[in-house]
Order: C-alpha cells, then structure tokens, then sequence
C-alpha cells in the first residue's frame, strides 16, 4: 500500500469536500436572501441531508489522512520529511471565479423559471376565460352583493378551477363601496357556503403593488394582465396572475393562483 498516495487522495478528497460546502452554502443562502424561484420545496430538507453527507465525507477523509500521515512519519521520522498539502494557485483562482458564475446562474435560472411558469399560466387562464366567456359575462353584468349572485360566482369558481389538471385556483375582485367609502372586493370559492356575509368580510388584502395594478384597472382603464407574488406567512407564497375583465363598461379582475411553498416554481 502507497502511503503517500493515500495522503495525498484523502487530501483531495477533503479539498472537494471543502469547496462543495462552499458552493451549497453559497446556493442555499443566495436562493433565500433573494427568493429565487428554482427548487422545489424540499430543497431544504435535502440541503440538511447533503450537509451532514459532506461533513461525513470531510470526516472520513481527515481520519484516513490522519492515520495515513501518521504512519508515514513513523516509517520515516528519521529523513525529517516534511508533510504538505499543496493546493495550486490556479486551482484557487478558479474556484473563487466560479462562485459569481454560479450565483449568475442562480438568478439566470430564477429568470427562467419565473418565465416558464408565467407563461404556462397565463395560457391555461386565457383558455380558461375564453371557454367560459360567456358566464363569465353573466357574473360581472349581474353584479350585486345578495345570497343568489354569491352563490353563483361561488359555483362559477368552482368549474374555472377545475378546467385544467394545474389546478389553478380563481378569485374575481370588484370594485365597490362601504359607507360611501370605494373598495375593492375579492370573491372566491366557498364564500357562499355560509351564507352572505358584510362586505367588510371580503375586502381584498393585497401588497402595495398589486393595488397600485388594481387601482390602474379600475381608475385608468388599463388592460393589460399582471402577474405578481403576495408573500405568505410559513414561507409560503401566492403566485397569481391578474386578468382585467369588461363587459358593457362593468369591470371585473380575474385572479388566477396558486400557493406554493418558496422555491416550488422550478419544477412546475
């Protein structure tokens, strides 16, 4: 057996160990700090595991370099040898390189998956919206605030989320009043279960924004869709996409959602 071949692959093997925990902290806190979108869920649980699995990894290599060293001074305490662990220069310059491409690249795929799930998301609401166009129609111009209208949008809501195997969740907002004060109310599945209930049980909470979004809908006349993230408690987020809606001069916004915990997006 070569000892000091074994050193020196316990060596290397410790090296990567380090500089692989190195790149997964970099990842798993840069996808934190800036809420990038690219694993799914349980990426924190496999960050957990991989960090012991390295650890370990490190563990056993010192252990084997240790012995292996140690048994090398012995056989050759006379020649006063000397021990190194040389790492090249290069090899360090390349390493500290790579750690802003791989946080470009992070933020690259972040990019991309956002896009890929804006995109698969807003053709199953077009879809969704052009198929039920016309009861869609029968909502807004049938818009009062009673029993009937609420049980009906209560259904209506139903059938849009069941249109597509995504299971996209709807919710419609309307413009309206409480004492002569404007608001805006929110309407989705289940609020008819119960019976009608004030409208003060259906103000829309919403980030600064969205409303400003909204406020264009409703005040300037602006149609075009808008896709935003309403952070959650639990780490949870609410990934939607809001579709303005007219007919005959009533408006109405179409929100089409999910709720995912952070970081599901990248798979979707």
């Amino acid at each position: 057996m070569n000892l000091r071949k074994m050193a020196k692959l316990s060596n290397i093997v410790g090296l990567v160990g380090i500089f692989a925990l190195i790149y997964w902290i970099v990842i798993k806190m840069t996808t934190d700090v800036y809420r990038l979108k690219i694993f799914q869920e349980k990426t924190s649980d496999l960050f957990g595991w991989s960090i012991a699995g390295i650890l370990a990894m490190m563990f056993g290599a010192l252990m084997i370099n240790i012995m292996f060293n140690l048994s090398r001074i012995a056989d050759k305490l006379d020649n006063e040898e000397q021990i190194k662990v040389q790492v090249s220069k290069k090899w360090i310059f390349a390493f500290l390189i790579s750690l802003p491409l791989v946080v470009g690249g992070l933020f690259l795929g972040n990019n991309v998956s956002i896009k890929k799930f804006e995109d698969k998301v807003l053709t199953i609401s077009e879809s969704t919206v052009h198929y039920y166009s016309s009861n869609l129609d029968d909502i807004i111009l049938s818009y009062a605030f009673n029993t009937e209208w609420v049980n009906k949008t209560d259904n209506l809501i139903t059938i849009l989320e069941h249109y597509d195997t995504l299971s996209l969740r709807v919710s419609i907002i309307f413009e309206d009043e409480i004492d002569e004060i404007p608001v805006y109310l929110i309407f989705n599945r289940k609020n008819g279960d119960n019976g009608i209930k004030c409208k003060k049980d259906y103000l829309l909470m919403c980030s600064s924004t969205t409303r400003e979004y909204i406020d264009k809908v409703f005040k300037e006349n602006y149609s075009q869709p808008y896709f935003g993230v309403e952070e959650e408690r639990r780490s949870r987020s609410e990934y939607g996409l809001y579709i303005p809606y007219e007919k005959n001069g009533k408006k109405a916004i179409l929100l089409f959602f999910t709720y995912s915990r952070w970081g599901e997006l990248g798979s979707s």
